[in-house]
């Protein structure tokens, strides 16, 4: 019972791990499956060198295969950080409770 406080912060640890391993494949996904202004133009057909002031690798967003990765990726997030708060939550009241019986 004193020490019961300590499962809610092995779960906020592990909900910490799981958000941050969502974050980053978040990040390494975006960066993976950037489409850039070049990009575009090339798959349209068009020669890049045509504009000079386009081909300086400006983003316009992710490929569409990128975002189903992107989307997974999202929800591991979700869930890391729903997992973080219920850790939180949890180790708040079973610290509370943990007092009241000393």
């Amino acid at each position: 019972r004193r020490y019961g406080c300590l499962a809610g912060i092995y779960l906020a640890l592990g909900g910490a791990g799981i958000t941050l391993v969502g974050a980053l494949a978040r990040f390494a996904f975006g960066r993976m499956f950037q489409v850039t202004v070049e990009d575009y133009l090339g798959s349209v057909g068009w020669d890049s060198t045509l504009f000079p002031q386009q081909s300086m690798g400006m983003s316009m967003g992710v490929s569409a295969m990128g975002e189903v990765f992107l989307t997974i990726a999202t929800a591991i997030l979700v869930v890391g950080a729903v997992i973080l708060i219920a850790g939180v939550l949890l180790a708040v009241v079973l610290y509370r409770k943990g007092r009241k019986g000393d």
